[in-house]
């Protein structure tokens, strides 16, 4: 950190991965859909807002679980395990009633149980921004939860290596 404070460190680098991921996500949530002539209900406006909290969200999600993952391989494992679950969380394969509440709480952990369903209410029901405000709020919620969290994470880490160099 070197004196530049946490905060300033995480949204440095949220602002490096928020230009890369915005990029990515709008060819995915808008581009690739009108190249293939898939059916869009929603406005692009309201596609790119949500999209902008999503990213974020997703941002301070990974950087919370970042400092406790020390072997890239094991995010592989990971992502290859908990995709699937993930993915019956959301509602989106799954009818969300059907899903027991033990697990409903569980899927509020993760970024994707509240912009999948917003996106789905967006884009195939043809919402509106004020139709998906509560996985907004939510999603707004988990943002400055994940960023506590990772600032903790973060500032533990730095604690962590400076007293390694001490050692060593």
């Amino acid at each position: 950190l070197q004196g530049l404070g946490i905060g300033r460190v995480l949204l440095g680098r949220g602002t490096a991965y928020f230009s890369i991921y915005m990029v990515t996500g709008t060819l995915i949530a808008l581009l690739i859909p009108w190249l293939f002539r898939l059916p869009q209900r929603g406005e692009w406006t309201d596609i790119m807002v949500l999209l902008v909290f999503f990213v974020i969200d997703c941002i301070f999600f990974t950087f919370t679980w970042s400092s406790l993952i020390t072997r890239r391989e094991t995010v592989f494992v990971l992502f290859l395990s908990i995709s699937p679950i993930c993915l019956f969380l959301t509602g989106f394969s799954w009818p969300q009633t059907a899903i027991p509440p033990f697990w409903q709480y569980v899927g509020y952990i993760f970024p994707s149980t509240f912009g999948c369903r917003a996106f789905i209410n967006l884009n195939t029901a043809g919402g509106s921004l004020s139709l998906v405000a509560p996985e907004i709020k939510a999603m707004t919620i988990q943002t400055v939860i994940y960023y506590v969290f990772s600032s903790i994470s973060i500032f533990i880490e730095n604690k962590v290596i400076e007293r390694k160099d001490k050692i060593e």
